[in-house]
């Protein structure tokens, strides 16, 4: 038997469930610094001082804060991301009321973001082309589409050209495919 509860009778009230969000907005995003964070050996003006391996409690310490604990956050991110997204009724008008918004704040800045970083690496592969690994082909020669796939997939690495931007790339293609998503979680 299902127990119906009113709005103001629910468990999380949306002023609770925006505490909960913010309260875990911070331990979040140090999990994914320290997703990021393995120091290896620390060296000072290129003098080895330590080597970490030697010390085991700190590896294993990391180990486990960084690629166990921590790898719970992007996943996270998603889930309330995806909680946000479907608060509230879900319906085709909806949809693309929040496909217009989430084009102003996600696609909008994902897509300047990524001409920036185009527009840098530009101008150090034809100003400073010292400063360059040499690993990536010059953008001039780049095709028109290999000039399209840098937002998505650069030089084939899975990555949009600015790599950082990863998880908002795969943000917009779950926004897009959300009613599918929906329609599928609930039947």
């Amino acid at each position: 038997m299902a127990i119906a509860m009113t709005p103001s009778q629910s468990i999380f009230t949306d002023s609770l469930q925006s505490k909960v969000i913010s309260f875990l907005r911070f331990p979040l995003i140090v999990g994914v610094v320290m997703i990021h964070s393995d120091p290896g050996a620390v060296n000072i003006g290129g003098t080895q001082i330590f080597d970490i391996d030697n010390f085991k409690i700190y590896e294993y310490t990391r180990y486990f804060v960084s690629e166990i604990l921590a790898r719970i956050a992007v996943p996270l991110f998603f889930f309330i991301s995806g909680f946000l997204f479907f608060k509230g009724s879900f319906s085709f008008n909806s949809y693309l009321l929040k496909i217009k918004r989430r084009t102003k704040t996600i696609v909008v800045p994902y897509i300047i973001w990524n001409l920036f970083v185009i527009a840098l690496v530009f101008l150090q592969q034809t100003f400073m082309s010292g400063l360059s690994s040499g690993r990536n082909g010059l953008l001039i020669d780049n095709t028109l589409v290999e000039w399209i796939s840098a937002f998505w997939n650069y030089n084939n690495t899975s990555m949009p050209i600015c790599y950082q931007f990863w998880f908002i790339r795969d943000l917009i293609v779950t926004i897009i495919l959300s009613p599918i998503l929906y329609l599928g979680l609930s039947t």
